[in-house]
């Protein structure tokens, strides 16, 4: 007695054994700049929850730099203003002496309620405290990341 079998591959199970290196490689990338964009979105609106708190004359400025590149493998989410990594970290800012530009003088408060003009000061830094953004969003999004780079592979498989 004799038995014939015939074992059919679909398509996309055929390109997947030739074209799966390539198929793997333009998922990763979709996912990189998927979750980018999904990182970047988040950490904005962690910085515009975070702001109201703890920035005073929020101008969003720290909001608007957010944003993100592929470099190779790896997506890179960041900020380019001067201030923005004492915001993730905190820290203590340097002593300075501020002086009066547009103005003749500096305006502030005393300590017993006074207001003093001054054409120099001398600021001993402050200590600002830790207001995670970019990390925040990071944790928040890692499972739509995670669903972002399966979607991705998983389309790239069923073409």
């Amino acid at each position: 007695m004799k038995i014939d079998v015939t074992t059919q591959v679909s398509d996309s199970l055929r390109r997947l054994g030739t074209d799966a290196p390539a198929i793997v490689a333009q998922a990763i990338q979709q996912g990189l700049r998927a979750s980018g964009e999904v990182v970047t979105a988040e950490a904005k609106r962690q910085v515009y929850l975070g702001h109201p708190e703890h920035l005073k004359g929020d101008t969003g400025r720290l909001r608007q730099s957010i944003q993100w590149e592929v470099r190779g493998n790896e997506t890179h989410v960041g900020s380019s203003v001067v201030y923005a990594a004492i915001h993730e970290f905190g820290g203590k800012t340097r002593a300075r002496v501020i002086e009066a530009r547009r103005g003749k003088a500096l305006r502030f408060m005393g300590r017993g309620g006074e207001v003093i003009f001054r054409r120099r000061v001398n600021h001993p830094g402050s200590q600002i405290p830790a207001r995670p953004y970019l990390r925040t969003a990071l944790r928040d999004t890692l499972s739509e990341v995670q669903r972002v780079f399966a979607m991705m592979l998983k389309r790239g498989l069923t073409r």
